[in-house]
Order: C-alpha cells, then structure tokens, then sequence
C-alpha cells in the first residue's frame, strides 16, 4: 500500500484515497440522477401547462426557472467541478510521490460542502414540487 506524504507531515493511505476517489464518483452518479429528474420534472410541468389558470401558471414558470437554474448553473458546474477534482487525484496518484496534498483535501471538502447543500434544497424542492404537481392533477 503506497503512501503519500504531505507537507505537514500527515500521510494519505492508498485507502484514502480510493475512498475519495469513491466519493467523487458518486457525486458525478448523482449529479446525473439529478439532471434527468429535472428533466423529467420539466416534462411534466410543461405537459400540464397548457390549461391551468393563471396562479397554476405562476407556480408552474417558477418551478421551470428553478429547473433550469439547477441544471444549467449549479450542476454543470458541479460535475465540471467534480471531473476536474477527479483528474488532480488521478495526477497525485500517478506521481506516487510526495506532494502537498492540502488544496486538493480542502477543494474535496468544498465541494463535498457544496454538494452537500444543494442535496438539501433538492430534496426541499421536490417535496414542494410533488406537493404541487398532486394538486395540479388531482384539481
């Protein structure tokens, strides 16, 4: 098992970083799991636009807007993000030697963080989303 040392002494197992490396290419799998429920969302949003009353069409261009931000703004930039941060472990590892490995351990929790906290508003958005697209139907 080949270790990699940092500046501050601290040492990265090979372990660790195939769990970092596990935990980037889960982001990447959920990233993409989120781009097709926001497509899916998308769909049925625009299927039941057409007819609705004016207040539902409100709610409805909202709910398109938040899509659209989360896909285009947030979670391109995510998987950018996350397919780059992939290929600094890949260098690191490949170089098999010392290395500050320090930005990258900071950039891995940044977007953890990030990651983290758009989980959170999704998962806050579909809640609102479903509860509003069993009104639309059901009315």
């Amino acid at each position: 098992m080949e270790n990699i040392k940092l500046e501050n002494q601290t040492t990265i197992v090979q372990h660790d970083l195939a769990e970092l490396h596990r935990e980037s290419n889960a982001w990447v799998s959920e990233i993409e799991l989120w781009e097709k429920e926001i497509a899916f969302f998308e769909k049925l949003l625009k299927n039941h636009s057409e007819t609705k009353p004016a207040r539902d069409l409100n709610a409805i261009r909202r709910f398109l807007e938040l899509c659209e931000h989360y896909d285009q703004d947030l979670l391109e930039k995510f998987k950018s993000d996350t397919r780059d941060h992939e290929k600094e472990l890949a260098v690191f590892v490949a170089k098999g030697s010392e290395f500050d490995a320090t930005p990258y351990l900071q950039k891995h929790g940044r977007l953890a963080s990030h990651i983290g906290s758009f989980r959170a508003e999704f998962s806050l958005f579909k809640k609102q989303f479903f509860e509003f697209m069993e009104r639309l139907i059901t009315s």
